[in-house]
């Protein structure tokens, strides 16, 4: 899976920071103490509006403390905020301002250090003066600053300069910021490094020279998407990213680099040819992914490191198959590949078969969305990577071989017409039931075919890896009678599922149902000891959320706004206040009582239990957290199950306690 490296990704490394126990309000500002040794205070999250003035010193319960810092992404978003001044402010943290799209000044006399992204998406902000006290500035704090005309630097600050509006370092080697770029640009022959994020988004800027520019920083050009052609006669090095999303380049001149990072050249879509130099001793992964227009890649046949043949890339001696961007159609690899490297045919939307006799390891998303592929031979590989195959749609079946005894996160993420993943019987590490991908011992589970809509896991399962359900859009409802570990992403943008059973839970990890929209109620059982940050973002069809704590835990799941005001939150008996006074169930307008301690109450003698189509079937329950709860022993006395669903499949054959409504029945499988 390609992370795309933008202001959206960035936010997730961003959020959750974690807030001091001593946190404070005063006059509509809110504060965090950073030391109460120092008095020092830092301004954090609010709803924050107008002209918002900071003061050099705060007052709180007998303590007078200096405002030193404003916290990380403490004006995130608050698009109500028109101008801000900090006279006494000395640092900006991380993203401190991002998306305050209606700021157009900022007064910032004593600041020190500038973070990353600090005033990033400040789409209102024309102007900013950098005091002679700045001696630290993060990578381009102003990227898609899109109204920034001018960045004007004291001409007595140590560290960094300006001219025409531009931000540098103070010899004018580095060019850290230029973020409303437009038309044809020429780089002092000064400068020899653009800055990460210096041109980031600059969509006005048709040409570059850059004639004495050695090094190109990450995501130094990404997004420039007006951008036609790149000379640059002198660079060596190029980070990653560093002219992804330029789609309408054409033509590249490198002619001394050394140097190509990871993705450097993602999703320029437009460049018809590239050639490789014979300085170019090192190319990182997916250099080319998704340049849909690359017909060929040419080595110069002097390169010690590099090759090519028919378009393609590869290293030296041909055993790794680097970038074939524009693959279609029936593709034989040659006998001396072992090797698919990462992002290799990522984008290759026409291809439509491959084989792979001697390839052992398939790198990271190799082969993601190759939209077309139909079918794939790989009969010797040994190591399948993270998203090997994600967003194959058009694969329907796909068969691991013996040999494959590393498979990495959910190589087949986003195959939404995969109805079944068979694995040979004598692979070592892995197995396979009903199309789904397991370990061997069936302990842990690994990938879910995109066309399941339901899935009852086996008792054995204690694990569901990161991603395992990753955007599996026809799934509704999915049953995990033991598992206790949910991985991060795991259930991400599963839009159908209307259900989950998870009654042996422990590890909710983060993301992990972000986006199930259809998602109506969520049971957490006490056992729960952490749920990761944003596990139920987005979550907006929840109406019942049932937790069984009776000292709730604090985390930060981030339930929507509309759910805390609408749904409702049950507790055990007795719980309401302390749910009140731990986010984020105290955010919850509904908290009531759901009359149980740890599980939920027993029904009448009305229940009753038999066995349907080879699952256990308990008539009377309704499947949901307020239903009794049913609890399966085996003939060992091991339990097996324990939730409210009404129907538990999945178990193999023999003889079963069932425990229910205060009753105890014996079945048989």
């Amino acid at each position: 899976m390609r992370l795309i490296k933008s202001l959206g990704f960035i936010l997730l490394t961003l959020a959750g920071v974690a807030a001091s126990a001593q946190t404070f309000e005063v006059d509509g500002i809110n504060y965090n103490v950073l030391s109460e040794a120092e008095g020092t205070v830092e301004v954090t999250s609010g709803d924050y509006s107008g002209d918002v003035v900071i003061p050099a010193e705060v007052s709180h319960d007998g303590s007078t403390y200096r405002v030193t810092t404003i916290g990380s992404q403490a004006f995130y978003g608050s698009s109500a905020t028109t101008s801000v001044s900090m006279p006494s402010v000395i640092t900006i943290g991380d993203g401190a301002f991002i998306f305050c799209n209606a700021l157009t000044s900022v007064e910032m006399p004593s600041v020190t250090t500038i973070g990353e992204h600090a005033f990033g998406n400040c789409s209102s902000l024309t102007s900013v003066f950098i005091p002679a006290s700045c001696t630290f500035i993060a990578p381009n704090p102003f990227e898609q600053c899109t109204e920034l005309k001018g960045i004007v630097v004291d001409d007595n600050n140590p560290n960094y300069s300006s001219a025409d509006g531009v931000l540098y370092d103070k010899g004018k080697t580095t060019l850290i910021s230029w973020p409303t770029a437009e038309g044809d640009i020429d780089i002092l022959p000064s400068v020899t490094t653009i800055g990460d994020w210096a041109f980031y988004y600059c969509n006005s800027m048709t040409s570059v020279s850059m004639p004495s520019v050695t090094m190109i920083g990450n995501n130094a050009f990404s997004a420039c998407s007006a951008l036609t052609s790149i000379s640059m006669p002198a660079v060596t090095t190029m980070d990653e990213y560093a002219f992804s999303g330029c789609y309408l380049v054409t033509s590249v001149s490198m002619p001394a680099v050394t140097t190509i990072g990871d993705n450097a050249f993602s999703g320029c879509s437009s460049l018809a040819s590239v050639f490789i130099p014979s300085s170019c001793t090192s190319i990182g992964d997916n250099p080319f992914e998704q340049c849909i227009g690359l017909k060929e890649i040419v080595v110069d046949e002097n390169n010690p490191n590099y090759s090519s043949a028919d378009g393609a890339l590869y290293d030296k001696g041909k055993t790794t198959l680097i970038s074939w961007p524009t693959a279609e159609g029936d593709i034989d690899i040659m006998p001396s590949v072992t090797t698919i490297g990462s992002g290799a045919f990522s984008g290759c939307s026409a291809l439509t078969s491959v084989s792979m006799p001697a390839v052992t390891t398939i790198g990271v998303s190799a082969f993601s969305a190759c939209s077309a592929l139909t079918s794939l031979s790989m009969p010797l590989v040994e190591t399948l990577s993270n998203y090997a195959f994600s967003t194959c749609q058009a694969l329907t079946s796909v068969y691991i071989p013996a040999s494959c005894t590393s498979i990495g996160f959910n190589p087949f993420m986003r195959c939404c017409s995969l109805q079944e993943i068979i694995v040979d019987d004598n692979n070592p590490n892995y197995t396979s039931l009903d199309g789904a991908l397991y370990d061997k011992e069936m302990k842990t589970f690994v990938s879910c075919p995109g066309v399941k809509t339901s899935i009852n896991l086996p008792a054995s399962v204690e694990e569901v890896r990161d991603y395992a359900f990753y955007e599996c859009t026809a799934l509704t409802s999915v049953s995990m009678p033991s598992v206790r570990t949910i991985g991060d992403w795991s259930f991400w943008f599963c839009s159908a599922m209307v259900s989950v059973s998870m009654p042996a839970v422990t590890t909710i990890g983060a993301n992990s149902f972000s986006l199930c929209g259809n998602l109506s109620k969520v049971d957490i059982p006490a056992s729960v000891s952490m749920i990761g940050g944003y596990a139920f973002t987005a979550c907006n069809g929840l109406t019942s959320v049932y937790c069984h704590w009776e000292h709730p835990l604090e985390c930060d799941p981030r339930f929507d706004e509309m759910v805390l005001a609408t749904a409702t939150l049950y507790v055990p008996d007795g719980c309401v206040d302390a749910y009140r006074s731990v986010k984020p169930w105290s955010d919850f307008a509904n908290i009531v009582e759901a009359r149980y301690s740890g599980i939920a109450d027993t029904p009448g003698s009305e229940m009753t239990v038999k066995v349907i189509d080879g699952a256990i079937t308990v008539e009377g329950g309704d499947g949901t957290a307020s239903a009794p709860v049913v609890e399966v022993y085996s003939a060992g006395g091991v339990c097996v199950y324990r939730g409210t669903d009404s129907s538990i499949g999945g178990l193999g054959h023999g003889i079963y306690v069932v425990k229910v409504g205060g009753m105890v029945h014996k079945v048989a499988l």
